[in-house]
C-alpha cells in the first residue's frame, strides 16, 4: 500500500492565518465597524454649510425640533435649540458677533458652549446663577452640517 502523507493542520493551513486568529480578527474588525456606526449613527442632517455663512445664524425645523444653526466668527458651525432659556425668543432672529449668539429680545449673549455670558458691568454672583442655551453636539462634514439631536 503507497503511503499517503498525512496532513497536519499545520501543514493544513500553511500560509493562512490560526483560524482561532482569524475569529479574533473578525470581532476585532466587526466592534470597530460597530463603534464607528455608533459615532454616526445618531447624527442628523440640519442644512448644507453653504447656508451659513461666517457669523449668521439661520432657523431650521427637523423632526419638529425648532433649531437655530449658526457659524462664529471662527467658522465652527453650532446647533442648538431655537429658543432663548431667558424668555423663549427666538434664537435665529438675533445675531452672531464674532463668537457669540446674541438673542434678539434682551441681547442676552450666549458664547459657543451655550453659556450665558454676562457683561462686566452687571455682573453679580448673587444676582445670576449660570444660564445655559440647549446645545447639540455639531459635526460640519462634507458640505453639510448634522447634530446629535439627543434628548
Amino acid at each position: 500500500m503507497p503511503m499517503v502523507p498525512s496532513r497536519s493542520p499545520k501543514a493544513h493551513n500553511a500560509g493562512s492565518p490560526d483560524p482561532a486568529a482569524r475569529s479574533t480578527r473578525i470581532d476585532s474588525a466587526l466592534y470597530v465597524m460597530h463603534a464607528m456606526t455608533d459615532l454616526t449613527s445618531h447624527l442628523t442632517y440640519v442644512c448644507d454649510s453653504r447656508d451659513l455663512p461666517s457669523e449668521s445664524a439661520k432657523a431650521v425645523v427637523v423632526d419638529a425640533r425648532e433649531l437655530v444653526a449658526w457659524r462664529d466668527s471662527a467658522g465652527d458651525a453650532h446647533v442648538w435649540d431655537d429658543r432663548c432659556p431667558h424668555q423663549g425668543s427666538d434664537l435665529a432672529s438675533g445675531g452672531v458677533e464674532g463668537c457669540v449668539l446674541v438673542c434678539p429680545s434682551h441681547g442676552w449673549r450666549f458664547d459657543i458652549n451655550g453659556q450665558f455670558v454676562v457683561p462686566l458691568r452687571v455682573f453679580s454672583e448673587s444676582r445670576r446663577p449660570p444660564v445655559f442655551a440647549r446645545t447639540y453636539e455639531t459635526v460640519e462634514q462634507d458640505g453639510r452640517v448634522f447634530a446629535r439631536l439627543t434628548d
